[in-house]
């Protein structure tokens, strides 16, 4: 068991699906950390109030969302944005399709 400091309370976590790393999500901060000793393998200050975190189902991929329709894919491994689909309105909830090679993000006005 390990202990695993955040900035800030978190609003959702979510595995890999390995179970090797674990992804905090807090209103303004991301971390991802290996879910065995708590070191930190990438840690990302957020401009936006966030909500909603999940894995790819390889892994390699968080995505996360927050206000203002804001939706952001991240690669693990090389801790950079690999994109920033646009939305209109609030996401409320994320998802990856069973293969990794869609995104689906459904808002607070019934939009998926």
């Amino acid at each position: 068991i390990c202990v695993i400091n955040h900035p800030e309370e978190p609003h959702e976590i979510a595995f890999s699906p390995d179970g090797a790393n674990i992804a905090i999500l807090s209103i303004s901060h991301l971390q991802i950390c290996r879910a065995n000793n708590g070191k930190t393998l990438l840690h990302r200050p957020l401009t936006a109030q966030c909500f909603s975190v999940k894995y790819s189902h390889d892994g390699t991929r968080v995505v996360y969302d927050c206000a203002f329709g804001a939706t952001v894919v991240v690669d693990v491994a090389q801790q950079r944005v690999l994109c920033r689909p646009e939305c209109t309105s609030d996401v409320t909830c994320l998802a990856f399709s069973p293969d990794d090679s869609l995104l689906a993000t459904g808002h607070g006005d019934s939009i998926i």
